[in-house]
């Protein structure tokens, strides 16, 4: 039988594709960068297959005993924690899918934005770091994935890097009105991290 662990796995791969096609939708002005919305897609499935092809076809379930299984568990269970956090905060359809093309109405400045500017990609990040923990866990044979795995994960902490800063450019040029871009430049100013709180 399937431990916890392998049904929290499941549970981050269902956050993910229910951000990419109900929280966050896709803009009417479309994808500003088609090929790094593809990349994103490629390496989001590259890392889910390559942690998750272990998991399936290896004779031991990865469990809390193992130190690796209880890290990621702690990463699953932040994950999912943090993006229900800010869907609840964000509602949703008000904000786009990474890299879409949208001119910003508003700044959110409470909930988990009043930590980090970019919970959503922390939330994903958790999610795959508690995929490879498990996956390494007890896994015969992964070594030989755990390349691939990193190469893919590595690719999308630098899509999400890139789709934050989109964003953040967004706000500074393309915002639906002067005053949207002078709140998120006060905010950027009270919330200096992007990613973890009161440090980077």
């Amino acid at each position: 039988m399937p431990s916890i662990l392998v049904f929290l796995y499941f549970g981050v791969l269902i956050e993910q594709l229910y951000a990419l096609n109900y929280q966050f939708p896709q803009p009417d002005g479309g994808i500003r960068h088609p090929g790094r919305h593809s990349s994103l897609i490629v390496c989001s499935l590259g890392c889910a297959v390559s942690t998750l092809y272990p998991i399936l076809l290896g004779s031991d379930s990865p469990t809390l005993a193992n130190p690796l299984g209880r890290i990621a568990a702690v990463c699953f269970l932040s994950s999912l924690s943090l993006f229900y956090w800010t869907a609840r905060t964000t509602q949703p359809g008000r904000f786009s899918v990474i890299f879409g093309a949208v001119q910003p109405e508003l700044v959110v400045t409470h909930g988990p934005f009043a930590y980090i500017r970019h919970p959503t990609y922390v939330s994903y990040t958790l999610a795959w770091i508690g995929a490879i923990a498990m996956s390494i866990g007890g896994r015969a044979g992964f070594e030989l994935l755990l390349p691939v795995a990193l190469g893919f994960f590595a690719g999308l902490l630098w899509l999400y890097r890139q789709g934050a800063e989109q964003e953040e450019g967004e706000f500074r040029n393309e915002a639906k009105t002067v005053q949207v871009s002078e709140q998120y430049e006060a905010y950027k100013g009270s919330v200096r991290a992007r990613w973890i709180p009161y440090v980077v």
